[in-house]
């Protein structure tokens, strides 16, 4: 316990660093988790384009997917994956740059 204490004595100066790569992590994990929540979408126009079935997502993703047509879906789908993974690597840079910071 004393070790723990100690080193929360080194980190005191740097908490505010500490908070934004903390806030970026949990970035990092929401990013990740969008991105895998698309994989729902992305099966309901595979196999129940023509239905126009949707299945619940997490976030409710399946609400910015439209229905009715096909090319608009995949285009939305295809744009939000991307925007995820580049928000996600956004995110995970900050975090591994201001740990860095603290480390040194």
């Amino acid at each position: 316990m004393k070790d723990f204490q100690r080193l929360l004595r080194y980190l005191r100066p740097h908490s505010s660093i500490f908070v934004l790569a903390i806030f970026a992590m949990i970035l990092v994990g929401f990013f990740e988790t969008a991105t895998t929540a698309l994989i729902v979408p992305i099966f309901d126009q595979a196999f129940n384009g023509e239905t126009g079935q949707k299945s619940f997502t997490l976030f409710n993703l399946q609400n910015l997917i439209p229905a009715d047509d096909w090319y608009r879906a995949w285009m939305i789908i295809s744009v939000l994956l991307l925007t995820f993974t580049v928000c996600k690597g956004i995110a995970e840079f900050f975090s591994s740059y201001l740990m860095a910071k603290i480390g040194q």
